[in-house]
């Protein structure tokens, strides 16, 4: 397809009319024919009636084009472009994904009732008003910009919640075990203490030496992994928006309808800082009386009421925090937080933070979802919106470039719009008396700002920087050139900072194995690098075979050149103060007795061999708080492997397929 009929396309199809011509192909307008909207379609004769087969019934091309659709107007309500959908997502999974769940949902006979139906869509945040209620104009408007009849869109969202119920069906009767909750906590929570010997590559690379045999032997056994960069080249023309500038017109009504609709951007909201004190509450643990946690809530907070009447009496705030508060983020620093806005804090601890006077304590215990808070009201701010006056240069000047960019688009449009009526790009561009340029061939990475030289310094040569990096906007110019198809294709207007842009792809330099002497300078830091990790293995693995005959740990990795740490706070997940993030030696240590010490493991930046000190058992307090926190994750998890292991059996029953002319279509 063409770069001027996507062009076109998007100019003149509704987002979900243009999602299916483009990454479908086939006629949608033949399927809604009643729609209200008008989009370019091809010749259903294109794709026949039959278009696959799913559960051994044809899929026909209307349930191939609903499906699509369906999988359209969610993506665009979530704010994905179409680019961005080619981008991120495989169409082809999605759209055998949606047309396997609704015949599994129809098969089982799933009904959505019109109340269903209703009350999802009053749920649906994109349909409510300013003030959280649901807002029947607000769903008209989105349903129109979608270019969707609302009955098909229902039709859409009916099937949605049918298969919403389906997978509820099949994760329904999935239930976990006290003993998998606490197993759970154990793994996020559990912490041991070691003595690490840590060999860093790093200190060793100074020291390496290369010769021209082991890099010209490294490049021969390793030339696929030195590759040249994929380069294009394209002729342009730049249009400034100062060119424009003159033809802008920006009226007093314009900045003051841009001010009111952009008033959030213009105002500062009203903020409160507090200090408190926190006393945690625990979640009520599975079969526990009712009455034991109440007893427990209770005496909890009167241990609030307490430190509260001492704060009273004249005893010092911060001091009291760090005595007494539960709250890890602020208790150090004798209970303040940060200015928080307005609409930010829990509604109790909000109201009585207003409520009060700046410097004052509120004068009772609130209570809230994480525990008992004594707040003490340290600054508050009122909201601030700037006067229009104070703003309207800003605004004129934002709209001034608005206008400016729009005129510069129209502009560059033509080129397009010639160049696919067969004008060649260079005499399009002379009509409208701009100047045809050349560029390239160049990499992606040739865009990229070029990191500051050591020392600050500048670059001695300025002129040895690679031309595109010159250009107004590099960055979205090249990533531009890079996706166009292929040679003779045109893009849309690229934007720059101060400017816009038009190309034309003219080659495709495809990338080959680099010469020696193009990637020498890859070639002897890979070899380097490769060169001191095998010498920090060599100095872990001779550190490990002499460890049973010396005593001292730490003085043993000194003598052999690594360094020592001892940590108390090694957890499951791999995070070693100090170190690091270093999973595959925490996992060899969680499964050693004490006393016993790892194999040599490689870690971020060397080499490493720990011994066990002890096992931290968990903490049976911590585990009643977070309880309803993990048994939430944890079963949630397990509903995800039995619904994706249901769904792989249920697609491998359905036997999907569709024709490859349509598989091309939805993956190309």
């Amino acid at each position: 397809m063409s770069t001027f009929m996507l062009n076109m396309m998007r100019r003149q199809a509704k987002p979900i009319l243009w999602f299916i011509v483009i990454f479908v192909g086939i006629s949608f307008v033949a399927f809604y024919g009643y729609s209200r909207a008008k989009a370019p379609s091809k010749d259903k004769g294109d794709v026949p009636d039959k278009v696959g087969t799913a559960f051994g019934e044809p899929i026909t091309q209307n349930e191939l084009v609903f499906a699509a659709a369906m999988f359209g107007t969610f993506v665009t309500l979530q704010g994905y472009s179409p680019e961005d959908v080619q981008r991120y997502f495989d169409i082809y999974d999605q759209v055998e994904r949606l047309i396997i769940l609704s015949r599994e949902a129809a098969r089982r006979q799933i009904v959505v009732t019109n109340e269903d139906l209703a009350e999802n869509l009053q749920r649906m945040p994109i349909f409510r008003d300013d003030r959280g209620a649901f807002s029947a104009e607000r769903y008209e408007a989105t349903v129109n910009r979608l270019g969707l009849p609302t009955e098909v869109f229902e039709r859409m969202i009916r099937a949605q919640l049918a298969m919403t119920r389906l997978g509820q069906s099949v994760t329904s009767g999935v239930t976990i075990s006290e003993d998998e909750v606490w197993r759970q906590f154990v793994v996020d929570t559990q912490e041991a203490s070691a003595e690490i010997a840590l060999f860093r590559s790093g200190v060793l690379l100074a020291d390496i030496e290369l010769t021209e045999e082991e890099i010209a032997a490294y490049h021969a056994e390793n030339s696929s992994d030195f590759m040249t960069d994929e380069k294009r080249a394209v002729r342009y023309v730049y249009l400034p928006l100062s060119e424009m500038m003159p033809e802008v017109d920006v009226t007093d009504e314009e900045i003051e309808k841009y001010y009111n609709s952009h008033i959030e951007d213009y105002t500062t909201k009203a903020a409160c800082k507090t200090s408190h004190i926190l006393l945690r509450t625990p979640a009520q643990a599975e079969g526990e009386p009712d009455e034991e946690h109440e007893a427990k809530i209770e005496e909890i907070g009167e241990k609030a009421e307490g430190i509260l009447a001492r704060v009273m009496a004249g005893e010092d705030f911060g001091e009291l925090a760090k005595e007494f508060s539960e709250d890890p983020g602020s208790k150090d620093n004798g209970g303040q937080l940060d200015w928080i806005d307005q609409g930010t804090l829990v509604a109790e601890f909000e109201e009585a933070a207003y409520s009060a006077e700046p410097g004052t304590i509120v004068d009772h215990v609130i209570q809230t979802t994480y525990g008992f808070h004594i707040i003490k009201v340290d600054e508050l701010r009122a909201e601030v919106v700037a006067e229009l006056d104070e703003v309207t240069a800003e605004i004129r000047e934002t709209l001034e470039q608005n206008k400016a960019r729009r005129l510069v688009a129209d502009a560059l449009d033509e080129i397009i719009f010639d160049t696919a009526d067969g004008i060649d790009f260079a005499e399009s561009a002379e009509r409208l008396a701009l100047e045809v340029r050349e560029i390239g061939p160049f990499g992606l990475s040739d865009a990229r700002p070029a990191p500051p030289a050591r020392g600050g310094d500048a670059d001695e040569d300025p002129a040895a920087e690679p031309p595109i990096r010159q250009l107004d906007g590099a960055m979205p110019f090249a990533t531009a050139a890079f996706e166009l198809p292929g040679t003779g294709d045109v893009s849309d207007p690229v934007q720059g900072e101060n400017g816009a842009y038009v190309m034309e792809l003219t080659e495709v330099v495809e990338p080959r194995e680099a010469t020696l002497d193009e990637a020498r300078e890859r070639v002897e830091r890979a070899l380097t690098r490769k060169k001191a990790e095998d010498a920090a293995r060599g100095m872990a693995e001779q550190f490990h075979a002499r460890l049973g005959e010396a005593g001292d740990f730490a003085a043993l990795a000194e003598e052999i050149g690594g360094s020592f740490e001892q940590s108390d706070a090694i957890r499951r997940d791999g995070y070693i103060p100090g170190i690091g993030s270093v999973e595959a030696l925490a996992e060899e240590l969680f499964r050693l007795e004490p006393g016993r010490t790892t194999e040599p493991v490689q870690v971020p930046g060397g080499y490493a061999v720990a011994r066990l000190g002890e096992l931290k058992p968990p903490d049976e307090q911590t585990y009643l708080q977070q309880h309803d926190t993990i048994r939430m994750n944890v079963l949630g998890r397990k509903h995800s492997r039995v619904y994706t292991s249901w769904y792989e059996e249920l697609k491998a029953e359905s036997g999907f397929e569709l024709l490859p002319d349509v598989v091309a279509m939805l993956r190309r």
